[in-house]
């Protein structure tokens, strides 16, 4: 029987549910690799990708990529006036 993987699924399924979309996004990914691989994901896997995801939102230098900056004044262009 493989129930305990069967049941492990669930659960990482229940678990991944309640991550923000973006995040579930990745795990979907990651999680397609592993069965690719012919393997079931894990907790650590997902665990994993939760702690990349936090690293990269954590970077002091790159955290606020595609942030519109509040100071920027666009200005006018030519014809513009």
């Amino acid at each position: 029987m493989n129930a305990p993987s069967e049941m492990n699924m669930t659960n990482l399924a229940k678990m991944s549910g309640r991550l923000p979309v973006a995040l579930q996004v990745k795990w979907r990914d990651e999680a397609q690799r592993v069965r690719e691989k012919g393997r079931c994901p894990s907790l650590k896997e997902l665990v994993e990708v939760i702690e990349r995801r936090v690293e990269v939102a954590s970077d002091p230098i790159f955290r606020k990529v595609g942030e519109v900056n509040k100071n920027f004044v666009k200005r006018p262009g030519k014809g513009n006036t």
